[in-house]
């Protein structure tokens, strides 16, 4: 049984300035067909990559600024529309780059502790996601030899403007001083284990392209 990870990522490869990080995360980005052949940018596609997602103390989540650990977070927005009596699914992708591995080693145990903090968490002022598990697996833990760290989250999305509840999954995973995650909302008619796979192949390849440039 191997004891450490088969790959081995240079450090004089990590992106060491803001519009370096930012050229980086494009690259290593996906196109929304990834997500499946029918997926199409939204319109914002991207978000400020200058601010990133942030759980407040009253477990409702806001854009901020990076803190100083980052250089960049370049969100992209994806869409299923509704069709064959199926709702629409967003898929969200984020590469968030810091400045050195113990910053991206902190983002992800901020985020297993932000689940027992907030089971029920706002994202909108009509989307809410409840019931929420999260299972961590650091490299040799689980089975998970593909990264540094892995962090799986299910729970239940609602949406009130909609009126209705679906499943919701989310999964971020490091490399290095790299960030990736994916999460996907559904809607009436998508079953968890649909939805399950949508979200890995975007997240599978988005980890391959960051491992592939820095290794």
């Amino acid at each position: 049984m191997p004891t450490a990870p088969d790959y081995t990522l240079s450090p004089r490869k990590f992106p060491a300035t803001s519009a370096e990080a930012l050229r980086f995360a494009r690259q290593a980005a996906v196109e929304p067909t990834v997500f499946g052949p029918d997926f199409a940018r939204e319109s914002p596609f991207e978000d400020d990559p200058g601010r990133w997602a942030v759980l407040d103390e009253r477990c409702v989540w806001q854009r901020e600024k990076l803190p100083r650990g980052a250089l960049t977070s370049l969100a992209q927005h994806s869409k299923l529309p509704a069709q064959g009596g199926k709702g629409p699914v967003e898929g969200v992708t984020v590469v968030s780059v810091h400045r050195d591995i113990d910053s991206a080693d902190q983002e992800m145990a901020t985020t297993l502790e932000e689940v027992l903090r907030c089971p029920r968490q706002q994202l909108s002022a009509d989307e809410e996601v409840s019931g929420l598990i999260s299972t961590g697996s650091p490299w040799g833990k689980r089975g998970q030899k593909a990264n540094d760290d892995m962090i799986w989250e299910t729970g239940t999305y609602t949406n009130r403007s909609m009126g209705q509840s679906s499943p919701y999954g989310w999964a971020t995973a490091r490399l290095g001083p790299v960030t990736v995650s994916v999460t996907v909302k559904g809607s009436k008619g998508h079953t968890a284990e649909e939805l399950d796979t949508i979200l890995r192949t975007p997240l599978v390849q988005i980890l391959a392209n960051v491992k592939n440039t820095l290794i």
